[in-house]
């Protein structure tokens, strides 16, 4: 099981949160870009192991 850590960058306060579904990097980005919808966002995704 992999997991990703996910901050999601808007005009309000960044939100941080853990992803343990996704089974990649850009399954992770595609469910946080879904998520915030047509907002304008930075997204990061960094792995945290297995």
């Amino acid at each position: 099981m992999r997991t990703f850590h996910v901050t999601v960058r808007t005009a309000g306060r960044p939100t941080e949160y853990i992803d343990i579904t996704s089974q990649s990097a850009a399954e992770a980005w595609d469910r946080a870009a879904a998520r915030v919808g047509d907002e304008p966002c930075g997204i990061t995704v960094m792995t945290g192991g297995r």
